[in-house]
């Protein structure tokens, strides 16, 4: 049986913003996912986009399931794009081995591991401590990916990349940066997680009468 709690330095995590998750970090042939844990699903999720992302020699077997469904924690059925199983690396075992999944088009997270992955493995989760990962900063500059102009007396959302290389599937609280503020905007602090190619939504609001231009980066 392993006890496993994935906290490296407990200093280092936000018990206000991470403290109702608890992630591991899964290698898929050099990819670094982080995979949320979920006690409340039997199954293990990926999302389609992901997937697709992973590199051929990292996912075998895959079926289409167009015909199966999946029922979700609100009791709704939802079609699924396919099964197959993928290859990772977990502190769990050092060693290569597959995981079966679930592939839908929409999935909450990109990589969900359930109870199923918990048990082959004989984990046992610690919920006494929260996540955090070494060499993870706590924060990270997000760039505007193009220039855009916010109407005024209005909001938008804008797409945004974040500058260094994160986990894929990271949750994170986005702040509003200086050069925000200097312009007269606002920034809806909401949790967003990082996608399959970095990106991250940001929610920008305009209370002045005029429009208001921000640069690309």
């Amino acid at each position: 049986m392993k006890c496993v709690n994935f906290s490296s330095d407990e200093s280092e995590c936000d018990h206000n913003s991470a403290g109702e998750f608890m992630y591991m970090p899964v290698n898929i042939k050099g990819m670094q996912v982080a995979a949320l844990l979920d006690t409340g699903s039997s199954i293990n999720i990926i999302s389609k986009s992901l997937f697709d992302k992973l590199p051929h020699n990292g996912k075998y077997n895959f079926r289409s399931g167009s015909e199966q469904t999946v029922k979700l924690a609100n009791n709704q059925s939802v079609c699924i794009f396919g099964t197959a199983s993928i290859l990772v690396q977990t502190p769990c075992s050092s060693r290569v081995h597959s995981i079966f999944v679930y592939i839908l088009d929409i999935a909450s997270h990109p990589l969900i591991l359930g109870t199923c992955y918990f048990m082959s493995k004989g984990i046992v989760l610690d919920f006494d401590k929260f996540v955090s990962f070494r060499g993870q900063s706590k924060c990270t500059k997000v760039r505007c990916k193009s220039g855009f102009t916010v109407p005024p007396n209005s909001e938008m959302f804008v797409c945004g990349k974040v500058t260094k290389q994160k986990m894929i599937g990271l949750l994170g609280i986005c702040s509003v940066h200086d050069l925000l503020l200097s312009k007269g905007l606002l920034l809806v602090k909401s949790v967003v997680t990082i996608s399959t190619v970095g990106n991250v939504p940001m929610k920008i609001l305009n209370a002045s009468d005029e429009p208001v231009y921000v640069r690309k980066g």
